[in-house]
């Protein structure tokens, strides 16, 4: 991580990346995440007994259909 960050602060002085939050800085660098609630729908495994069918995971997906995109990312 020493050596990493070393390099990192190379590239990026520290002074300058500090004005930043770190939610800030992981968009910054990463990006926001192009998602949709569908894919993730389409793409989910259920345990334990849950299935698509469940009132639990129906309840689920109505929620978070109704989130905007900040809330979305915060809760992944």
């Amino acid at each position: 991580m020493d050596a990493f960050l070393e390099g990192f602060y190379d590239v990026i002085p520290r002074e300058v990346i500090s004005i930043f939050t770190y939610k800030e800085l992981e968009i910054l660098i990463s990006g926001s995440p192009d998602y949709t609630i569908a894919d993730l729908k389409a793409n989910t495994e259920y345990e334990n007994g849950y299935t698509e069918k469940t009132k639990q995971i129906i309840w689920f997906w109505e929620i978070m259909e109704t989130l905007n995109s900040t809330d979305k990312a915060n809760f992944l």
